[in-house]
């Protein structure tokens, strides 16, 4: 009997704008800094967990959310914890930015080019979460 493989696709998935951020700052100083420069309210949440085969065992990231009247979700993750990565393929990123769209497409350039205006931030720049080998671990 043949075999039938089934395809999933995975684009709405990853339906979301991702930002890396390199910045020297604490989280709630950079959050509070995304919110001016943004016009959001993030504000901080629980913690961002998720488990670990390698490790066999919980991380636990700081996370801040806002969700506009728009329905666009505006989340601030942190990339590192006590017990390691949320991505370890970019360990010289302190943050990601993850912005959902509700309603409107937002301007990925421009939500970028305000990013890289904040003083804090050292450098900031777009990732494709589908091309990343643990971009799984920002789907939520």
């Amino acid at each position: 009997m043949a075999k039938k493989f089934i395809l999933s696709d995975d684009s709405e998935k990853f339906n979301f704008i991702l930002i890396g951020i390199v910045c020297q700052q604490k989280d709630f100083r950079l959050c509070r800094e995304l919110n001016l420069k943004l016009a959001v309210d993030m504000a901080r949440k629980d913690d961002y967990t998720i488990f670990s085969n390698k490790r066999m065992e919980e991380q636990a990231f700081t996370f801040f959310e806002f969700t506009s009247g728009d329905d666009d979700q505006y989340c601030l993750i942190a990339n590192k914890s006590k017990q390691g990565y949320l991505i370890p393929e970019h360990k010289q990123t302190d943050f990601f930015l993850v912005v959902r769209p509700g309603k409107m497409q937002p301007d990925e350039e421009g939500l970028l080019a305000s990013v890289r205006e904040i003083s804090h931030v050292l450098t900031a720049y777009l990732l494709e979460a589908e091309k990343l080998r643990s971009g799984e671990n920002l789907v939520f």
